[in-house]
């Protein structure tokens, strides 16, 4: 009986962990949409994931901007990679063939301060 009783404990430890982790990755998602900006290059429609039209480059060659309701929010790549623009998705650099001027991605957009 006491085997039993030490076996739910931990069991019941191990779910209050779980639970605990999938807030905490639920408050980082959700930090990720809340410095978004009115950006007139994004759709007035819900982010659909597999649409091109809601994903942007960003001002450096590690980001990148998602688009939802007509706002776009930043993201970044994962350390060591890039934005890639003709595979939509972070790359090597080599890859990523990103090309900066004035401290910006003006190769495909000319000022994207001004949004």
């Amino acid at each position: 009986r006491g085997s039993q009783s030490v076996l739910l404990l931990k069991a019941i430890k191990m779910f209050k962990f779980i639970v605990l982790l999938a807030v905490v990755a639920f408050a980082s998602a959700q930090n990720e949409w809340r410095a978004g900006m009115q950006d007139s290059r994004c759709p007035q429609r819900p982010y659909e994931p597999n649409e091109l039209a809601f994903i942007l480059p960003g001002t450096t060659c590690s980001t990148f901007r998602k688009c939802h309701n007509g706002w776009s929010y930043p993201f970044s790549c994962p350390p060591d990679l890039e934005w890639n623009l003709t595979l939509f998705t972070c790359d090597f650099p080599a890859a990523a063939g990103c090309i900066l001027g004035n401290g910006n991605r003006n190769r495909w957009f000319a000022d994207e301060s001004a949004q």
